[in-house]
């Protein structure tokens, strides 16, 4: 990567985490129901939720280290154009062969197809984990955070760690418990 420095430890964890996500859905379910050790053998899901949260860590990075702003609309726009072209053709085309490849295509496929193409499957109940590729989530997830990523930074830029930090959890923790 041309002018970017890596971290290896980060790497190294982000592939603990897929490892983990691979173990969930692989074999989990039979080791935990062969050992009853659900509590310690049944939490490779947490897997997703370390590499979102190395995700995040690798995107504020360079704005953390002063190698990026937002100080201009260019920033923006070359923000948004990077994260729309490394997310959004690979979730239209994953979206459309899981449409094209069910079974059967019928109203409830068409309609989760819509949603998960529009990221509004997220905001749904019955389509959280969506009816074409239950997986889905995590991308339009994604997506939703590139979108309000920019607001973030400049969050932190204003007020620092100290405050926003906490008013994301609450708010978080809120959004949860409605949803």
């Amino acid at each position: 990567m041309k002018g970017k420095s890596r971290l290896s430890v980060i790497d190294g964890l982000r592939g603990l985490a897929i490892l983990a996500v691979i173990y969930q859905h692989s074999f989990s379910v039979h080791l935990t129901n062969l050992l009853d050790f659900h509590f310690v053998l049944g939490d490779g899901w947490l897997g997703v939720n370390l590499f979102f949260i190395l995700s995040g860590f690798v995107l504020y990075k360079p704005y953390l280290l002063g190698e990026r702003e937002f100080r201009s609309k260019k920033d923006f726009f070359e923000f948004y154009k990077h994260r729309f072209l490394r997310l959004y053709p690979l979730l239209f085309f994953i979206a459309l062969i899981s449409l094209v490849f069910r079974p059967s295509v019928d109203l409830v496929a068409v309609k989760s197809f819509l949603l998960v193409i529009t990221t509004g499957a997220m905001f749904t109940q019955d389509n959280f984990f969506p009816v074409i590729n239950g997986v889905f989530w995590t991308i339009e997830l994604e997506i939703w955070f590139s979108i309000l990523f920019p607001l973030l930074v400049l969050l932190v830029k204003k007020f620092g760690f100290k405050i926003v930090l906490p008013t994301i959890i609450c708010i978080s923790l809120i959004v949860r418990f409605i949803g």
